[in-house]
């Protein structure tokens, strides 16, 4: 027997006490998994790709914040929107447009 313990993911013993891990995988026993590109806002990489995200964030590497939209402005944090032309506010629900016509 070649390594003192189990290569874990489909890793396979190569040497004494060293595995080749499987693609998305890595650690002296093939136990942490890779995220490429990284997580990001603080997301968990718990398996390979994609990450577990915390609350406010989603997507695979957790690049995108999610808020409550309004005219479908895009988020640049939770709940903080990047606005639209005429439009303010953390979820661009206020109107810079002073015309009753609008």
């Amino acid at each position: 027997l070649l390594c003192s313990k189990h290569s874990h993911n489909g890793g396979v013993c190569v040497a004494p006490d060293q595995c080749k891990c499987s693609k998305g995988w890595s650690s002296p026993w093939c136990e942490t998994a890779v995220c490429d590109p990284v997580s990001l806002n603080r997301g968990a990489c718990v398996q390979p790709d994609p990450c577990r995200c915390p609350q406010g964030f989603y997507r695979p590497q957790c690049q995108t914040a999610k808020g409550l939209l309004l005219f479908a402005a895009p988020c640049i944090q939770a709940n903080i929107c990047a606005c639209t032309q005429g439009y303010t506010g953390r979820r661009c629900q206020r109107s810079k447009l002073t015309s009753p016509c609008f």
